[in-house]
């Protein structure tokens, strides 16, 4: 899976992790959020 594709699959459960937060984000903003942070996981690291 790529990266673009797992931000798209976590992004179907934005709701469900809405429901358990504060801090309510709409899709967008959870899209650009995944956008900068999983680029820095090992698994879609340059470095690795």
């Amino acid at each position: 899976m790529t990266m673009d594709e797992m931000i798209l699959h976590c992004a179907q459960f934005v709701d469900e992790f809405n429901q358990d937060s504060e801090h309510k984000l709409t899709k967008e903003e959870a899209v650009a959020q995944m956008k900068v942070s999983f680029p820095k996981l090992k698994r879609w690291s340059k470095s690795c």
